[in-house]
């Protein structure tokens, strides 16, 4: 089996500590470097599409994934991406500005808004996706389809546990 960053990384700790059971770092930080490297191949594919940083694929992903209409009021969208209404704001002007988003008066309460993806903005996100998925298969190209049933839910037990629900 060839050697990885974690399996030099696991003998440095062995090397510098002996006796320390580092063996839960063959895991964990496996699957925190596997994570950021495909999240680095994500980055590459969104900015190819000119969708400046990962938080804006997210807003206009999650805009798609409501199905139609589409849209959603922004205290319901800040709250799907984690985001303070401060923090949405600045990102939703320049999907706005980019013509992928729009905001619109809410059809029954003058007083609340509601952001839609516009036709572009869906066409984007559904191209970008294929991108996305396409690296996603790269990446776990090295393993088959059992495998990546049992890795599936290996990986959910482990974020049930953590309270990710």
């Amino acid at each position: 089996m060839r050697h990885d960053y974690i399996d030099t990384s696991i003998e440095a700790w062995e090397a510098e500590r002996p006796g320390l059971d580092v063996a839960p770092v063959a895991v964990v930080g496996r699957i925190r470097r596997a994570a950021a490297l495909i999240e680095e191949r994500i980055g590459l594919v969104i900015t190819r599409f000119g969708i400046r940083n990962p938080g804006d694929f997210d807003t206009l992903a999650t805009l798609r994934r409501e199905g139609k209409p589409f849209e959603l009021s922004p205290k319901e969208l800040a709250g799907r991406l984690l985001l303070t209404s401060a923090g949405l704001s600045g990102r939703l002007d320049r999907l706005e500005t980019s013509g992928w988003v729009e905001r619109s008066p809410h059809p029954d309460d003058r007083r609340a808004t509601v952001v839609s993806l516009t036709g572009v903005g869906r066409a984007l996100v559904d191209d970008v996706h294929r991108h996305i998925l396409d690296e996603y298969r790269s990446a776990l190209g090295v393993i088959d389809e059992g495998e990546r049933e049992t890795l599936a839910n290996l990986l959910r037990a482990i974020l049930v546990n953590l309270g990710d629900a």
